[in-house]
């Protein structure tokens, strides 16, 4: 618009400033006409003809001296429109561009310097309004998160104090509990010592009732002496055992006996010290007694040292025991047992005629069923029995403690079946190698299960 409407104005006015040369009627144009009309070309043009006729040139056209004036005025007027159009443009461009864009700079100038509250005012419904407009939302909503995070502030600021009372509280009930648990760390540690000190009091205490016990105990060298293959397997479960082994020669009468007394550790260790006292007492004092009447003089006196009445409230202290009374020239065997048996192993008691394959037989000889001590029932004699031995004879005495020790995929007892299963199984095996076998079966046996009992077990080869 500010290009073409000033160049209408003076084509307009260029067209009312031209007359054309038919309107002068002339017939023909002098070579001065053609001069005027055409300018200095027109002596070029066909220069020897002194007239053209006019109806040649009447389509041309020519300008006036009014006509020329008012060309000019008609170009100054396109001018000066031109200039009043490019003023007002100027101006309304200030006005809906230029003055809304200053003010969206100011206003992004203000917001970057940290002034979120200032707004543009939209004018146009144009690109820079929707820009304003745009503006306009943006600043709202960062007034908005603004405003939160001020708000989030406060309540961060004021639950940090809060939290900050809380552990400074928190740190002085944990300081108090520190010095208390100090406190009662030194205690414990006074105590620790102290127990310690009565540990180690009480451990040197049992470890000498531990070489007592081992003194009253057969040694080994006299063990060797009457029994040529033999093996004792002696296992305590602590550092004392309940369980104890006695053996004597009273000329050619070889008594040998494995007791299990109530209990383990320090208070089976007295009650079997009272047992091994007590026998060699009965049998020093009747060297020819029998097996039965041993264990009748033993129970009278347990039952008188643990004041045993058979009242319901007492303990029940006692002692099972096998007793057997071999005689070397007869080879007679006299056995008497309280709760325990006797394992005799024979070889060749079955044979079959016309078999080449050894046979033998495993006898259980069973005891009474009552024990060293107040039973509840009356107080019957024990019993004595006579068995005739063979030579390779081998004769068992044990405890409960290797059949009832927990282990195996199902922690049950090892049980008693499996012992005898296992004796036949190594029978031709010298002593000592069985009680290596003995003692590697029971420990695979038992695993990382702990001992349970005292174990005690001798095998005796005639």
């Amino acid at each position: 618009m500010t290009t073409f409407f000033p160049l209408l104005v003076v084509l307009v006015y260029l067209i009312l400033s031209l007359t054309s040369i038919k309107e002068l009627n002339l017939e023909s144009i002098s070579m001065e006409q053609k001069e005027i009309l055409i300018g200095p070309l027109a002596r070029f043009i066909n220069p020897e003809q002194e007239t053209v006729p006019a109806e040649k040139y009447e389509r041309l056209f020519y300008v006036n001296a009014v006509d020329s004036i008012i060309m000019l005025v008609g170009i100054a007027t396109g001018i000066m429109a031109s200039m009043i159009y490019l003023l007002l443009f100027i101006k309304w461009t200030n006005q809906d561009i230029t003055d809304p864009v200053k003010e969206l700079l100011a206003n992004i100038k203000n917001t970057r310097g940290g002034e979120t509250g200032n707004y543009t005012i939209v004018r146009t419904n144009d690109e820079i309004g929707e820009l304003a407009e745009g503006y306009n939302e943006m600043t709202r909503k960062m007034h908005e998160y603004l405003e939160n995070i001020s708000r989030m502030n406060r309540e961060l600021e004021q639950k940090v104090k809060e939290r900050t009372r809380e552990v400074v509280l928190q740190k002085e009930e944990i300081e108090a509990q520190k010095e208390e648990i100090e406190a009662q760390l030194d205690l414990t540690t006074m105590q620790r010592d102290t127990i310690s000190r009565q540990k180690d009091l009480i451990l040197d205490s049992i470890h000498y009732a531990e070489r007592i016990q081992s003194a009253l105990l057969p040694p080994t060298t006299f063990l060797s002496d009457i029994l040529k293959d033999h093996f004792i397997f002696f296992k305590p479960r602590d550092i004392v055992s309940g369980d104890y082994y006695w053996t004597t020669l009273r000329g050619e009468r070889l008594m040998v006996a494995v007791a299990d007394c109530t209990g383990h550790g320090v208070p089976g260790a007295f009650l079997s010290m009272l047992g091994i006292t007590y026998m060699n007492e009965i049998v020093n004092r009747n060297e020819s007694i029998r097996a039965n009447q041993v264990l009748d003089e033993l129970r009278d006196f347990v039952i008188s040292s643990l004041h045993q009445t058979g009242s319901r409230h007492e303990a029940r202290d006692g002692i099972e025991i096998a007793l057997c009374i071999i005689h070397t020239k007869s080879l007679v065997m006299e056995y008497a047992g309280a709760n325990r048996p006797v394992y005799l192993i024979r070889e060749g008691a079955g044979k079959v005629e016309d078999s080449a394959e050894p046979d033998c037989e495993l006898i259980q000889i069973r005891g009474d069923r009552m024990p060293i001590g107040i039973y509840e029932q009356e107080v019957i004699p024990f019993t004595s029995q006579e068995i005739p031995l063979k030579k390779d004879d081998s004769l068992y005495l044990f405890s409960d403690g290797y059949v009832d020790q927990l282990g195996g995929p199902d922690r049950k007892t090892f049980r008693s079946k499996y012992l005898r299963e296992l004796l036949l199984e190594i029978r031709d095996q010298p002593m000592e190698v069985q009680k290596k076998i003995l003692i590697q079966r029971l420990e695979k046996w038992q695993g990382e299960v702990e001992q349970i009992d005292d174990i005690l077990v001798m095998g005796i080869r005639i």
